[in-house]
């Protein structure tokens, strides 16, 4: 049966604005704004090892019991063999996508953090919001035992497919090039790179991979972490849960205001 005119235009129409749909929704996922909040329970877990000295691989878990202020608190817990501190409180900043202070966890008072040991605020952060693909900026990490620093030309490199032991996710691509300086005990350098992966839908990193090399050019660290188990929403071991009538900051699961930071 013959399509007349109108039928015609109707039919390129359609498939017009279905590419037009289909390009949209693939500009947006080039481009993401911010950190996508935690839920309550979001439970991650990793597998690190560092070929570099040899040591076996080990698991380490991240669970959000708290989010407020633009941040979330995580409870940490780690498989270490040498780890001085088994588990531990961290406070993930959403706007600059990474844990940036970690305390002493307490049994006693489970939900609130303790004495806080860590502390890399002052270090410039590895992925800054908007992401999009061909985005370049340059950071700066300050060594915690202050004996030096590293500095990174950066490059959002691509939007792509990475798979994993926790599964198969859209990532963005981010490498970091540059140099360590140790400046204590005279100053000498060498190269640094890492490589990682952000996916908005795990809410944050999945893979990563970091290297340096001694000033003689021998490979010195050679770290990588991986996502092994992503649960979201996962139930709260029963000391996280929030006690009946407590405050409302306790209980709070959401942000409340977005332009709060640091």
């Amino acid at each position: 049966m013959a399509v007349d005119f109108f039928g015609r235009v109707w039919v390129k129409a359609f498939f017009m604005l279905l590419t037009a749909a289909s390009f949209a929704q693939f500009a947006t996922a080039q481009t993401l704004e911010s950190n996508p909040e935690f839920d309550v329970g979001d439970k991650w877990t990793y597998r690190y090892q560092n070929t570099g000295d040899r040591k076996d691989p080990y698991l380490y878990t991240h669970q959000a019991y708290k989010s407020e202020f633009n941040t979330a608190l995580l409870f940490y817990e780690s498989q270490a063999p040498e780890a001085n501190r088994k588990q531990g409180i961290d406070r993930y900043y959403y706007k600059r996508a990474d844990v940036k202070e970690r305390y002493e966890f307490n049994s006693e008072k489970p939900r609130i953090p303790g004495k806080r040991y860590h502390n890399s605020q002052p270090s410039d952060d590895r992925i800054q919001f908007p992401l999009t693909v061909g985005k370049k900026y340059n950071v700066k990490f300050d060594w915690g035992n202050g004996e030096g620093y590293t500095k990174y030309d950066v490059e959002v490199e691509a939007f792509e497919k990475i798979k994993v032991d926790a599964g198969e996710f859209d990532a963005y691509r981010i490498k970091l090039s540059g140099w360590w300086m140790r400046t204590s005990n005279g100053n000498y350098s060498g190269r640094a790179e890492f490589t990682l992966w952000y996916s908005p839908t795990v809410k944050r990193l999945v893979k990563g991979y970091y290297f340096d090399l001694q000033t003689s050019g021998f490979t010195w660290n050679a770290n990588t972490v991986e996502l092994v188990k992503w649960e979201p929403k996962a139930p709260l071991p029963v000391f996280l849960e929030p006690k009946a009538g407590g405050s409302k900051g306790d209980n709070q699961t959401h942000a409340p205001n977005a332009s709060t930071v640091d």
